[in-house]
């Protein structure tokens, strides 16, 4: 096997390792053997595969609070892969190669992973966050469920410089769990509060988006744009989900949030004599004030 990358200042890095011969490549933490792929899966192999779970693996790391009940296997039926969740986050699925090499069920292979990750776990999140090494459990429970509602990530929070912007709830429209969707708005909203000058606060704007026709209803989703740039498509499913009537409600409240949480942020301005803190410009929607997280089941 050739290895690709290794661990990093002494902190668990994932890396991985390539058969030459095989193709196949193994999934690692600082030395640590995680999971095997192997061959190509959907025209994308099984390098660049493990490549994608050790970015996965890395975000997943960097949590202190992680833990092996956080692990759970997803089985929804015969002819989908049982998909490993960990923290409402998809982790990898077993295909039909895996299932193959080991000479067992998919769903077996499932939580085979899933217990040698469940062991491996809380032990690699304390050494990457610098605490004591936790004990290595042994055999811990595995939730295994044919329902997304169970795999965790029931609630997804974006937020900038550690003030919350927006919540999601519920399973979102291609059925993906509200943390997978709060990732995916967090990768764009920090693209988007990156373009803008802090001091100015946030142009948020919303589109309203052609109607779409799902089943009986017809739906008109809106775009909040943050900045010139698209953040999120917001549907009827996210709004219901939140407590909102419509779309357009829970656009006005995201927005509404937005601002005044940019605006209640100081500004640090850099200067060669000194560093001066300044809040930012206040929008018209009040006064600034720091963003409040509301309790389970309360809207936004």
């Amino acid at each position: 096997m050739v290895p690709s990358y290794a661990s990093v200042a002494g902190k668990p890095t994932p890396g991985w390792t390539r058969d030459p011969m095989t193709g196949d490549a193994d999934l690692t933490s600082d030395g640590t053997f995680i999971l095997r792929l192997r061959g190509s899966y959907n025209g994308v192999s099984a390098q660049d595969r493990v490549y994608r779970l050790g970015k996965r693996l890395d975000a997943i790391l960097d949590d202190p609070s992680i833990n092996a009940s956080d692990v759970v296997v997803y089985a929804p039926g015969r002819e989908a892969a049982p998909t490993i969740f960990i923290a409402g986050r998809r982790f990898v699925s077993v295909d039909a190669a895996a299932a193959a090499a080991a000479d067992a069920a998919p769903k077996a292979v499932a939580m085979q992973w899933a217990r040698h990750i469940q062991q491996l776990l809380p032990g690699l999140s304390a050494r990457r966050v610098k605490a004591s090494v936790v004990a290595t459990p042994v055999l811990p429970a595995l939730k295994v469920t044919d329902r997304l509602e169970d795999v965790g990530g029931s609630v997804g929070v974006v937020t900038y410089q550690n003030h919350v912007l927006l919540h999601v709830r519920g399973i979102q429209t291609g059925m993906v769990t509200s943390a997978e969707k709060a990732d995916a708005i967090q990768e764009r909203m920090d693209a988007a509060l990156a373009k803008g000058d802090p001091r100015e606060g946030a142009d948020v704007q919303i589109q309203i988006l052609p109607v779409r026709e799902i089943g009986r209803s017809r739906v008109a989703p809106v775009r909040l744009i943050v900045n010139g740039m698209g953040v999120t498509d917001i549907d009827e499913r996210m709004s219901s989900a939140m407590g909102y009537a419509s779309p357009d409600e829970l656009a006005q409240a995201w927005m509404h949030n937005i601002q005044t949480v940019i605006a209640s942020i100081p500004v640090i301005i850099t200067t060669p004599q000194s560093s001066v803190s300044t809040p930012s410009t206040t929008t018209d929607q009040g006064p600034s004030v720091p963003a409040k997280v509301p309790s389970e089941g309360a809207a936004l």
